[in-house]
């Protein structure tokens, strides 16, 4: 079994209000991922996502692919995962 690794992500820009995180939820289902998404106060999205490396890499590259005119600035980080996720959810 591939060791579990944690993505985090915050992406910056016009990313709230423009379906990004129900996007977010319904790729990271597809890929089995486990984690959340969530609207930050400062009008950032926040990303923890935590699975294989090569499946995480792909849930960026859908995302800034469908959301290349919103997202100014990514800023991401990976990690030995120490969570334990049972799904992945929209935080609110």
């Amino acid at each position: 079994m591939s060791q579990m690794i944690e993505l985090r992500a915050c992406f910056f820009g016009n990313v709230q209000g423009v379906g990004l995180r129900s996007y977010v939820k319904i790729v990271a289902a597809e890929l089995r991922l486990k984690g959340y998404v969530k609207n930050m106060a400062s009008g950032s999205v926040e990303l923890c996502a935590v699975g294989e490396k090569q499946l995480l890499e792909e849930l960026l590259k859908k995302i800034l692919n469908r959301y290349k005119t919103n997202i100014e600035q990514l800023e991401k980080s990976f990690c030995k995962s120490v969570r334990d996720f049972s799904t992945f959810e929209i935080r609110y």
